[in-house]
Order: structure tokens, then C-alpha cells, then sequence
């Protein structure tokens, strides 16, 4: 297994000397409170410094995966990423509206200028800049805006990189003919308005963090527009996606890792983009053996931030393995979730009469998506990701008795069009579907067993 090569694109891991902590700290200063209206300021300090970089404990992990069924394997009985945890983890929003990677069309953007203006006008902002604050080369520099460009500093930029403008000879792209488009690099004179600033670091954040992208790639342009969406404070789908993105690179992974050649030698390294933090996170919410114990703890905090200061115990692949053998140290039910309603209280999804929504509030809506079997999706470009959630096969992470569930449908689509996306998502958040569950029956004790091993 090309195991010594493999590259984490996606594992974020910084000091307070390093560009990510210094730009994450100035733009939680700037625009926390913009940040807490938005519901995204806890999310973004959590991954302000991230976690050590530990291949041999991903792989180790990475051991247990089964990508039919998207579980981890232990002694004990399935795991898998439940909702509740991964918020539990990050903080990042469940969301109403699915997350997308793509530039708009034209006629989406003459409507999203007439219907939202504020929101057009940040994007057309963001999208001619295309550049953001970032840390200078020195280390000690502080983080600061960009100056705007001088006349003489756009003509020298135009004449090196042979930008021209151009009057359109005949109707092109909705535009009429005549019409006269000049180089994006004259919006440099102008300042960078800040919803356009903090749109830009959530773009990088975005791409860093949440759906990673290989960081020595310039930053993709479909990224621009669901920051923008966030800065203007909509609820996009966060939690889902890096859900569905942890599930997609790992069936990367696999798919690499099980390649049969000839030679090992042929097999080519992976380099897949999966959000590595939120997932080791998680490990370390199972086994908190697997890591140092944090100095003080603040359950408050996203988990992510509780152990950003931690280290990994073990020295090497064969030392992590043999502590993974000690199947007493995993823990289940590690903490237990948050909604509205009194516990073992039977519920039904069904119509409030003249309103054609469901009876049930968002918490426990929230609950019934988090607990039955449905979909996990993200969008990029003219791709969805659509990734098969099945809690039915790791009920005790829920606070339910766990029930034996023969293996899913080997069929099932892990990727499609924006048609197979959209009939996926539809599913998953329809309601009034009269479907019947019961809260859990009493409150668990959080179990933070690493509180137990200092």
C-alpha cells in the first residue's frame, strides 16, 4: 500500500506564526460579530490552528472504512458519522439550502441584480478582484488590506499580462451588440468593500477547510458565489457536505489503495482533497486514547477546538495499530444531542392543516433527518456528490438499541447530475411524510473519556 506518499490535501494544521491562524484571528476580530449573526463564528475559530498532522493514525483508521455501507468496522459494532456528532465536532450549520460550487449564468445574475442587489453587487466586487488580503512574506508583517491600485499600476498589469478591452460585434451571451467590456483589472482602483473582504476569506475558508481543494492549485472561481451566500448570512448545508466530502474521499482512497497491478511500485500515490480535520476529529471523540488530554476543556466549544493544542500518542503505524487492538477504549454514545421535545416522546411527520409544511418544529426535523436513512449531497460545478447516510446501522450513537441491518443496496449512486442531486436532496428534506419515530428515552451522560486518563 503507496502509504509513506500519501498527501492530505484538506488536513489543516497552523500556528500563531503561520499565514492561516494570523489571517483566521484578523477576520475574527474584524467581523466576529457579523460571524455570530451569520451562525458561522464558532466554525471558524474551530479551525483557526486544526489538529497535527498523523498519517499512521488515518491509516489505521482508514482500516476499519467500508465504503459499501460508509461505517467504520469495530469489535463492538458499526460507527459512523452521525449529524449530531460532526456538529458536535465543528459547529458548521445543518442548513437549508444544499452547498454549490458554480459561477452563475448570465440570467442568474441579471436576477440575483434586480431581486438582491447587495448580494450582486459583492459578488461582482469579489469576482473582479480575485485577490484578498493575505499574510505578506515576512512572518512578523501584520495582516492588512490591499491598497487600491494606482492608474499606472493597472496600465502596468494590463500590459504584462496582455489584458485588452473589446466592444462585442453582434449579440452575445444576452449582451447587445456594441457593448464595450473592459479589463476586471480597473476595479482594482477601487477599495474592497468589507462584506467583500470577509466574503473572500470565507472563499478561502471554504476551500481550506470545509470542501478542500488542493492547496497549491490557484483557488477554483465556483467557490466565489456560495461565499458570497455566507457572508450575506444564508444558511447553506455545511454540516452535509463535509459529511458527504469525508465519504466521497475516503471511497477515493480505497479506490486507489485497492488498485491490482503488477508491480506496487506502479500503483500511483493518491491525492484526494477530504476534509482529514473534522474526520480525525471525530476518531479522537471515540478514542480519546488516541491523544494527549487538553489542559482545561469548555464543553461549550466545538470539539475541534477543545484538542487544536493536542498530540497524538504513538510513534509510528505498528505502535498506532497495536493501540487500535484495545477495542475496550471505544466509546459510543459520546455526546449526546440537542432538540426540542421531552424525551421517549412519540413523533409523526406529518401536514399542519393549511400550511402545507410539516407539524413538527425544526428540532426535532432536524432530529428525524439526523436519524433516518437518507443522503448526504454537495454540489460542484455540473457534479453532485450523493452519498448514502445510513444510522440505521449505528443506532446506539443515537441513544437507540442497535439493530441488526442487512448490508445496503450495492447499487446505490454515489455521484450523478444536478438532476440526480436535486431528486436526492428533495428526499431528504421532504416532510409531512408521515413517518413515525420516538425521541430518545433518557438523557446520556457526555462521555469526554480523555477528562479520565490526565
Amino acid at each position: 500500500m503507496p502509504a509513506t506518499g500519501h498527501r492530505c490535501y484538506g488536513w489543516v494544521h497552523s500556528s500563531d506564526r503561520l499565514w492561516w491562524t494570523r489571517l483566521s484571528h484578523y477576520i475574527l476580530d474584524r467581523f466576529g460579530e457579523d460571524l455570530k449573526v451569520g451562525g458561522l463564528y464558532a466554525a471558524v475559530r474551530a479551525t483557526t490552528y486544526g489538529l497535527t498532522m498523523s498519517i499512521p493514525h488515518f491509516l489505521v483508521l482508514l482500516e476499519l472504512y467500508n465504503p459499501d455501507a460508509n461505517t467504520f468496522l469495530t469489535k463492538h459494532g458499526e460507527l459512523g458519522l452521525a449529524l449530531h456528532e460532526m456538529y458536535k465536532i465543528s459547529d458548521l450549520p445543518m442548513g437549508n439550502m444544499i452547498y454549490q460550487e458554480y459561477f452563475p449564468s448570465n440570467k442568474e445574475l441579471q436576477q440575483l441584480r434586480s431581486r438582491t442587489p447587495n448580494r450582486y453587487n459583492t459578488f461582482w466586487d469579489l469576482a473582479c478582484h480575485y485577490h484578498i488580503a493575505l499574510a505578506d512574506n515576512v512572518l512578523d508583517e501584520p495582516i492588512y488590506e490591499l491598497s487600491p491600485l494606482t492608474t499606472s499600476e493597472v496600465n502596468e498589469l494590463i500590459k504584462k499580462s496582455n489584458a485588452q478591452s473589446y466592444t462585442t460585434a453582434s449579440i452575445k451571451d444576452g449582451f447587445a451588440a456594441g457593448t464595450k467590456f473592459q479589463t476586471f483589472l480597473w476595479h482594482g482602483v477601487k477599495p474592497i468593500r468589507p462584506t467583500t473582504l470577509l466574503a473572500g476569506y470565507l472563499a478561502i475558508w471554504l476551500k481550506k477547510c470545509v470542501v478542500p481543494y488542493q492547496s497549491s492549485d490557484v483557488l477554483p472561481p465556483e467557490v466565489l458565489f456560495p461565499a458570497v451566500l455566507l457572508a450575506h448570512r444564508k444558511n447553506l448545508c455545511l454540516l452535509p457536505a463535509i459529511t458527504a466530502g469525508i465519504y466521497r474521499g475516503l471511497r477515493q482512497i480505497v479506490s486507489g489503495f485497492t488498485q491490482e497491478n503488477p508491480s506496487p511500485t506502479q500503483i500511483p500515490l493518491t491525492k484526494v482533497e477530504l476534509p482529514y480535520t473534522y474526520l480525525m476529529a471525530w476518531l479522537v471523540l471515540h478514542r480519546s486514547d488516541m491523544m494527549w488530554a487538553p489542559t482545561s476543556v469548555d464543553l461549550s466549544l466545538p470539539f475541534l477546538q477543545i484538542i487544536e493544542n493536542c498530540k497524538w500518542k504513538g510513534r509510528g503505524f505498528a505502535d498506532v495499530r497495536k493501540q487500535f487492538q484495545n477495542h475496550k477504549c471505544w466509546v459510543f454514545p459520546t455526546c449526546f444531542p440537542q432538540f426540542s421535545g421531552q424525551y421517549g416522546d412519540s413523533l409523526i411527520d406529518v401536514e399542519k392543516p393549511g400550511t402545507g409544511q410539516t407539524f413538527l418544529d425544526s428540532g426535532c426535523f432536524d432530529w428525524l433527518v439526523n436519524i433516518r436513512s437518507g443522503y448526504v449531497i454537495f454540489r460542484v460545478q455540473n457534479r453532485c456528490y450523493i452519498e448514502p447516510y445510513l444510522p440505521c446501522r449505528f443506532a446506539h450513537q443515537f441513544g437507540y438499541d442497535q439493530i441488526y441491518v442487512r448490508n445496503p443496496n450495492q447499487q446505490l449512486r454515489t455521484r450523478g447530475g444536478l438532476v440526480d442531486g436535486a431528486r436526492a436532496w428533495l428526499w431528504n428534506i421532504t416532510g409531512c411524510t408521515s413517518a413515525k419515530f420516538n425521541l430518545p428515552g433518557v438523557e446520556h451522560k457526555l462521555e469526554l473519556t480523555f477528562l479520565q486518563c490526565r
